[in-house]
This record gives C-alpha cells, sequence and structure tokens, in this order.
C-alpha cells in the first residue's frame, strides 16, 4: 500500500501546495507552470543560468544514479521500472536472438542509467557496447561512475564514426536542440536498424519553442514538436514508424492555448525500411 500517496489525498489543498513546493526545491526544480510562452523560434526563447551542466541538475542526476544502484542491488530482477524504463531492454533482449553483441547509441544519456536499466533487466550473456553522447561534465561524471566497465562509453559530441549500430536511442533529449531536424538526419546516418524516441514531447499539436522554468537557477529554450512533421523527417532519412504510445502522466499546460496543449509525451519506434518487418508478402 502506497501510504505516502493516501497521506497527500488527505492534504487540505494548501499544505498539498507547501509539500510539492518544498519536494520541488529538494528536486532542484520550481514550482508553478513547466512552461511558459510560446515562439516561432528556438532562439527567441528565453534562456539563462547553466541549465544541464550545473551543480544543481548534476547533482540531481547524481543523487538519481545512486538510488537507482541501490534499487538494483536491494531487490535485484525484482526492481519495479516505469513503464517506459523498459522499452529500450525489451527491444535489446529482441535483437540480441540476432547478434552477439548489441551496439547501442544514446544522444542524451545522462549519468547511464538506461544502460543500467539494460544491465539489470536483459540477460547477462548478452554482449552491450553502450555510447552515450552528453554534455561534458556529465561525461565525466559518467567515466568516473562506470570506471572499469568497458560495455559503456561517453562522449560530448558525436561519434565520427562507429561500428554497425542496432539502436539510436533519444529518452527526453530532442526537445533541447536547436536543430533537432538536422540531428535526426546526423544520427540516421549512422543507419541503425532502429530508432527509439522515449518521453518525446511531440503531438498533434504546431511546431512551437517554449521557456522550460521549472529547474531552479535556470531557463532552458524547448521545442514541442508536430508529430506527422518528425515521422516525416524519419521517413526522409529511410525510416517508418512502428510503434507509438502515450505516457500516462498528464502536462499541465492550462496557460497555453488549446491547440498548443500537448497534454501527453509519447513513445516512438522507428525501423529502417531495408529491415525485414518491410518486407511484402509478394516478396516471401
Amino acid at each position: 500500500m502506497d501510504w505516502k500517496r493516501i497521506a497527500k489525498r488527505l492534504l487540505p489543498p494548501i499544505a498539498l501546495e507547501s509539500l510539492n513546493r518544498l519536494q520541488s526545491y529538494k528536486n532542484g526544480t520550481r514550482s508553478g507552470y513547466a512552461w511558459e510562452g510560446i515562439y516561432k523560434h528556438y532562439n527567441e526563447a528565453p534562456q539563462s543560468g547553466p541549465a544541464f551542466e550545473g551543480d544543481v541538475w548534476l547533482d540531481s542526476r547524481r543523487r538519481n544514479f545512486e538510488r537507482q544502484l541501490t534499487a538494483i542491488s536491494d531487490r535485484g530482477t525484482s526492481t519495479k521500472f516505469v513503464d517506459e524504463d523498459t522499452l529500450l531492454p525489451f527491444l535489446v533482449s529482441i535483437i540480441s536472438a540476432e547478434t552477439d553483441t548489441v551496439r547501442i547509441l544514446e544522444f542524451g544519456g545522462g549519468l547511464g542509467e538506461s544502460y543500467l536499466d539494460i544491465k539489470s533487466i536483459v540477460d547477462p550473456a548478452i554482449a552491450i557496447d553502450y555510447h552515450v553522447v552528453e554534455m561534458a561534465r556529465t561525461c565525466a561524471q559518467g567515466l568516473e561512475l562506470f570506471h572499469g566497465d568497458h560495455g559503456i562509453h561517453f562522449q560530448s559530441e558525436l561519434p565520427a564514426r562507429l561500428p554497425a549500430i542496432d539502436v539510436v536511442y533519444v529518452r527526453s533529449a530532442l526537445q533541447y536542440v536547436e536543430d533537432y531536424a538536422g540531428l535526426l538526419r546526423q544520427l540516421c546516418a549512422y543507419s541503425p536498424r532502429f530508432v527509439l524516441f522515449v518521453k518525446l514531447s511531440a503531438g498533434n499539436i504546431p511546431t512551437f519553442a517554449t521557456a522550460q522554468r521549472n529547474l531552479r537557477g535556470s531557463t532552458i529554450p524547448y521545442w514541442f514538436i508536430n508529430v506527422r512533421q518528425l515521422i516525416q523527417i524519419m521517413a526522409d532519412a529511410g525510416y517508418l514508424l512502428v510503434f507509438k504510445n502515450n505516457l500516462a502522466k498528464e502536462y499541465d499546460q492550462k496557460n497555453f492555448p488549446e491547440a498548443y496543449r500537448l497534454r501527453h509525451a509519447c513513445n516512438m519506434l522507428f525501423a529502417r525500411t531495408t529491415e525485414k518487418l518491410f518486407v511484402r508478402d509478394d516478396e516471401v
């Protein structure tokens, strides 16, 4: 039984608001609406503070990483995962039936939390070659945390070349890239078998930029993307959408006009059109 959730339901609104503000402060976030303003271009949105290279964000990621390690150590294979956390490990398990080593390139991979998810869920016999592209300070911490683990690598720029990639993975990161279309073309140029987006801020809304304001000490430009536009970019690069679902959590965007409210982020899986998935009946 989740006693914390029950207790929160019994609190009067003013007490609950104070509790949420305190929790936000501990997590390095600010209360209120997460996003403010609607802008046509990314560089028009307000920007201030160190954002994802600041101590507030890095300390928060480090604490989350340590909690994740503790949970895995305490509960082993019975560790509970949020639904979207299992998408990449599940895909890795499927791919492993066809290859000795599953190679993944994650753009915006933080401290390697998704690598930990894979290692704690999939068969230990599956060899994983995991490449994280992140900010320089985050890479430095990741290298420290995974010292001696040759299955994961950190780099602050996209690698010039890599052996054949099975999965390009982007989790809640595309929205922070000014030229996200250009980045997608770069990622697809590696010719991965699959491209998996998790917690992607895309839907049946116009593409627009806004300012993310819930990270304490920073204001960060942020894209909300029209999903049809994104599907077309991927199709032009040789990838077709094979899976899509929405996350359960609903965004509070009452400060946006109705037409601009995304409500739910989504998960999307694209497959290279040369994959067996797209063999026609008359070609079998």
